[in-house]
């Protein structure tokens, strides 16, 4: 039994090389894989302007806020987990203009919900 063993092994090492199917076989399975990672990346870390626009209006909802227009950015910017929008609300008879930072819906970026975004201030 060994001796067949031992032989079956010589054989098995002696081949040098692989097929051209092996190859092209994992060619594919990396372009694959390389393909589920890059699309994924965004949704992992970079999230979307859709999911910014409806906790724009949860938000706005939470609010008493009557939203009736509203626009994000189509990607996080600064890489804090929230997109810059705007919402156009009526309160009264006016309207006026929201500036606002909601969750991009990221799925590493652990933000929720919305917050005012406050002008920043630069010295000269």
């Amino acid at each position: 039994m060994t001796r067949s063993f031992d032989m079956k092994m010589r054989k098995v090492l002696s081949e040098k090389g692989s097929s051209l199917i092996e190859l092209i076989m994992v060619v594919v399975i990396l372009l694959v894989v390389g393909g589920v990672l890059f699309t994924g990346y965004r949704w992992l870390f970079k999230g979307s302007s859709a999911i910014a626009e409806q906790e724009l209006i949860d938000y706005g909802q939470q609010l008493g806020w009557d939203v009736v227009g509203k626009s994000c950015a189509g990607v996080d910017s600064d890489g804090d987990g929230y997109i810059s929008c705007t919402a156009r609300v009526r309160e009264n008879a006016a309207t006026s203009d929201k500036a606002l930072e909601c969750a991009s819906g990221a799925l590493l970026s652990w933000t929720d919900g919305c917050k005012l975004s406050l002008p920043v201030l630069r010295q000269n």
